[in-house]
């Protein structure tokens, strides 16, 4: 629940559109933080499906 914030944040300032997220910091810091947290992000979705699939299956009886 904390990396999807930051990957919104630093989107929406690595677009430039919005003049609020410029306060924060520029766009390519905002870049570089988008990259460093999106590993950390999908590692997570990965974990959070395995193990939602393997209540599911316990839940079903399946081995």
């Amino acid at each position: 629940m904390v990396f999807i914030p930051i990957l919104f944040i630093t989107g929406y300032g690595i677009s430039g559109d919005y003049q609020w997220t410029a306060i924060i910091a520029t766009a390519d810091l905002h870049s570089h933080i988008h990259m460093f947290f999106m590993p950390f992000t999908i590692g997570t979705f990965i974990i959070h499906a395995l193990v939602n699939i393997y209540f599911t299956l316990k839940r079903w009886h399946k081995k």
